[in-house]
């Protein structure tokens, strides 16, 4: 199927319209990769309410030894300082755990997290166990 066009000078050009097969091949390749991904189904007002938060959520990974012993680990992070101009500030934080301290175990700190509107966030540590060793 095609259509011709009218020329302002010269010739009209054939342009090609899309094959209906291609067509209903494309469509049917693009809903299987939209089906393919899952989403949350929440409220707008939920939404808002938690993109608005100015607190952070930091996981800290650490070995099953360095959970053993305890001890101390040098965090650097950054948190938002201006939400207009997205102007951000880096944190240095020395984090301490204790022996045998549990996976999942959160240390909340506030006064750390983003700051906005005259108000500031906290930072939730979140301590994960990993079988992998990191530095």
């Amino acid at each position: 199927m095609s259509r011709k066009l009218s020329a302002t000078k010269g010739r009209a050009k054939e342009v090609p319209s899309p094959d209906e097969e291609t067509a209903a091949s494309d469509a049917e390749a693009l809903h299987n990769f939209c089906s393919s991904f899952e989403h949350e189904d929440i409220p707008v007002t939920e939404w808002k309410k938690a993109n608005r938060s100015l607190d952070l959520t930091i996981p800290i990974y650490l070995t099953k030894m360095e959970v053993q012993e305890g001890g101390t680990k040098e965090i650097t992070f950054s948190r938002m300082t201006n939400r207009r101009s997205h102007a951000r500030e880096i944190i240095h934080y020395t984090f301490r755990w204790s022996a045998n301290t549990k996976d999942g175990f959160t240390v909340t700190v506030p006064g750390l997290g983003d700051l906005g509107n005259g108000s500031v966030g906290q930072v939730n540590f979140i301590i994960r166990i990993s079988t992998k060793n990191q530095k």
